[in-house]
């Protein structure tokens, strides 16, 4: 009888030990998965506190911008990118899409100015954080129906300071229907 209640005590402990096991497992999992789903994707719905700056646009959403990859891979150690539609159409109203993204692996703000070839600004956004984007936005003047031929100024902000660091530069064929 001793030898049997041993094997009982060994299987139940055994037994308990899987279960220990598979649920360590299973919480393993789940924490890669959502450290996975953070790092990579761009998951996080919160702006990071140190792009949590007065002056940020009011129209700005946060997020992957819709359509865009989810997954995107940073240019290189300080290198800043962005997103944007070169080939916006716009409404008589000044109203159109930019599709404009502040990526989230960028370590700066942006800014996005539209100025035409007199360097008459038509546009300015607020600041956007990396994670962030506009997809729409009201030029400062309605525009007669037509194509226009703009730059847009994407310009990269230094959180702390609030300095320009640099612009790049885009063409954008404005249509207006």
């Amino acid at each position: 009888m001793r030898g049997g209640g041993f094997t009982t005590r060994y299987r139940n402990s055994l037994r308990s030990l899987l279960v220990v096991l598979a649920c360590l497992a299973a919480v393993a999992l789940i924490t890669a998965g959502v450290l996975y789903w953070s790092l990579f994707t761009g998951g996080s719905d919160e702006i990071d506190p140190r792009f949590q700056v007065e002056g940020l646009d009011p129209n700005a959403a946060i997020g992957t911008l819709p359509g865009a990859p989810s997954r995107e891979q940073s240019p290189g150690e300080g290198m800043f990118a962005y997103r944007i539609d070169a080939t916006p159409h716009f409404q008589a109203d000044g109203t159109g899409n930019i599709q404009l993204q502040n990526p989230a692996f960028n370590e700066y703000l942006m800014v996005l100015e539209i100025a035409n070839e007199k360097n008459q600004v038509i546009y300015r956004s607020g600041f956007l954080a990396p994670n962030q984007y506009l997809e729409q936005i009201q030029l400062k003047e309605a525009l007669s129906v037509g194509q226009y031929d703009y730059t847009a100024y994407i310009n990269a902000v230094d959180p702390e300071t609030l300095l320009y660091v640099d612009a790049l530069t885009c063409p954008l064929s404005l249509t207006v229907d």
